[in-house]
């Protein structure tokens, strides 16, 4: 999850020791998955750096299950492998059978 700037040359002396530029003295970032992907019927605000999350928030009258009661966000993240982590859809508010009266 994180890359390198620059270059580094580290090698093994007889001592035990790592003789050059070794990993303590580079310096290191975490990757970008990019844009944030786009969620339908929803905003989507966070970071997009590798470690980082993203929160996917519903557009009014929907839900993650289409119910009144049903999540309204999630989240997800940049994983490793430079993609995004899976993503629930979300669905329009349905009132169920109308009532007999």
């Amino acid at each position: 999850g994180k890359a390198i700037n620059g270059s580094f040359s580290c090698t093994c002396d007889a001592n035990g020791k790592f003789n050059g530029t070794c990993t303590s003295e580079l310096e290191s970032r975490p990757h970008d998955c990019g844009e944030a992907p786009s969620v339908a019927h929803a905003t989507v605000s966070g970071s997009t750096l590798f470690g980082g999350h993203l929160m996917a928030t519903a557009d009014t009258g929907f839900t993650i299950d289409g119910t009144p009661e049903g999540a309204k966000s999630f989240t997800f993240y940049c994983q490793a492998d430079r993609r995004f982590s899976p993503r629930y859809t979300f669905e329009p508010i349905q009132c169920g059978l109308c009532p007999d009266y």
